[in-house]
């Protein structure tokens, strides 16, 4: 079959290529997928580049397939043969005290598809049947793969910040990266949940976008002032910040922006040294969160969201496989790309 390969860490592009592999085979807990999307990521080029410890290669790519199972492990009911889902990327135990609790988000053992394990850029993938999805009527394979690493992230997010609740009705939320796959899945859900939302970007090319997703306000934070327009909308802070860029002044800005009480929530940063006040941290009573995935109950409320039309996805394109250069030559032009972009498979 064919797949995409890191075949060699440290290359960057020149380590990746389309290439034929043997087929895989499901292990008895494990389903076996035809996949039919799948998204370019971030975590691709972590592969490439070799800056994530603990990798081998040759490595199949692709942390988030979607397809229909074909086969399924001795331990798995066959009832799923047939049916399209999606595949969350951060693996889960299912077995320690943490997944037993329903906090699959905070397990102790996830592997991710497509880094630590071969993954769903191919024909075909094996994985647990416990970290699959099934795909709500309505929703294409493309959405779904958009979908599963964005939305139920974003949604976990904002449940974290609400005592793992959807309760920020009359709350300020800022948002930063409001324009990015997930800040614009920040900025749909808070304010479904009616929360007055500001978008925090760069320049206004972005700004209308941002509104439309439901922003009241947006602010540039490379501005001149840019709390002065948070001062006349928030003149106390604001209640929740979500940051989802990964900059370190622009985290540590958005931090100062915070009520007595307010909370911080982040999904990314590696290497990032982040530069806190950290006597108004402490007087002002704030909270910090961190968190890298989502919860079982997080992906599949957020697919029930997209298949009702509370949120939706943002997509830039949609490339065949083949065009790989191209999706991950993108991440790494200004502006380059809006939202997700997705490969179909096969090529």
């Amino acid at each position: 079959m064919k797949a995409l390969v890191a075949a060699e860490a440290g290359r960057g592009l020149d380590g990746v290529g389309l290439v034929e592999i043997d087929c895989p085979q499901p292990g008895p807990e494990d389903v076996l997928i035809r996949v039919a999307a799948v998204s370019a990521s971030r975590l691709d080029l972590s592969v490439l580049n070799g800056s994530i410890g603990g990798v081998r290669t040759p490595r199949v790519l692709g942390i988030d397939p979607v397809g229909v199972v074909v086969d399924a492990g001795d331990r798995v009911d066959r009832a799923l043969v047939g049916t399209t889902v999606v595949v969350k990327p951060n693996l889960f135990c299912g077995a320690c005290e943490y997944c037993k609790a329903g906090r699959e988000a905070d397990c102790l053992a996830q592997p991710i598809l497509g880094v630590h394990l071969d993954g769903g850029a191919a024909e075909l993938v094996a994985v647990p049947a416990r970290c699959t999805f099934a795909v709500p009527d309505g929703i294409t394979p493309v959405s779904a793969a958009a979908t599963v690493h964005t939305i139920p992230v974003a949604l976990h997010m904002l449940r974290l910040v609400a005592d793992r609740r959807d309760d920020l009705a009359g709350r300020t939320v800022l948002v930063t990266g409001a324009a990015g796959a997930v800040g614009s899945a920040v900025v749909q859900l808070a304010r479904a949940f009616d929360a007055t939302v500001i978008g925090a970007v760069r320049g206004s090319a972005r700004a209308a976008a941002v509104s439309a997703a439901g922003a009241r306000h947006v602010v540039d934070p490379s501005g001149v002032d840019p709390g002065a327009t948070l001062r006349v909308v928030a003149p106390d802070g604001v209640d929740v910040v979500v940051e989802t860029t990964g900059d370190g002044l622009l985290a540590a800005w958005s931090i100062d922006q915070l009520a007595w009480t307010g909370r911080w929530v982040t999904c990314t940063g590696n290497g990032v040294t982040l530069p806190i006040d950290l006597g108004g941290f402490y007087r002002g009573r704030r909270t910090l969160y961190g968190t890298a995935g989502s919860d079982a109950v997080d992906v599949t409320d957020g697919l029930a969201m997209v298949a009702a039309g509370v949120v939706r996805p943002v997509i830039d394109r949609v490339l065949p496989l083949a065009d790989f250069r191209l999706a991950y030559e993108a991440f790494g032009e200004p502006g380059g790309r809006t939202g997700r972009i997705v490969f179909r498979v096969p090529d």
